[in-house]
């Protein structure tokens, strides 16, 4: 297996090029332990970076294939971003809590107040709750729990302005 990286004359740098350079080898030495072959045409890699400034262009090259990086990815349910600010994660979180909100408002006025509660903790307290030690610190985690009051003022059937 044939890999090239850049070299940075900045020590962090090179301690990054290092770090990535023997996951890439620790991967490579493992599939062929296991019998398993990395795909690299199916990989692709994250650089962490602050939000503001500019960033190093590193380019990562394994079995003669450049692997892109990406600026977010989905790992465990969990979409983390190169930036860190989770905004993709939230917007697909409330995604699934608006269309859940929407089930619930569809089918309260049929259904008992202890089933829509059930529904409630099944689904979109699971949701919302995975993963919240990461993402609660965003400034748009303001958005997810006024959904979840909308969702809760459904559930006990109280008017808009009421608090809960």
């Amino acid at each position: 297996m044939q890999m090239t990286l850049p070299l940075f004359t900045l020590t962090q740098r090179k301690i990054i090029t290092f770090c990535k350079l023997a996951h890439c080898l620790w991967i490579s030495t493992t599939g062929f332990n296991n019998l398993l072959n990395s795909n690299p045409n199916k990989t692709n890699y994250l650089e962490f970076k602050p939000t503001k400034g500019l960033g190093v262009d590193i380019q990562l090259k394994c079995d003669n294939t450049f692997i892109p990086t990406n600026t977010h990815t989905k790992f465990l349910g969990l979409i983390i971003e190169n930036t860190l600010s989770w905004k993709s994660h939230i917007d697909s979180l409330i995604r699934k809590m608006s269309s859940a909100c929407y089930a619930l408002s569809q089918i309260k006025h049929s259904v008992l107040n202890e089933p829509l509660k059930l529904i409630y903790c099944a689904h979109i307290h699971s949701i919302m709750s995975y993963g919240l030690i990461f993402w609660v610190t965003s400034p748009l985690v303001n958005k997810v729990f006024i959904l979840q009051k909308k969702i809760i003022r459904i559930i006990t059937n109280t008017n808009n302005r009421d608090s809960c």
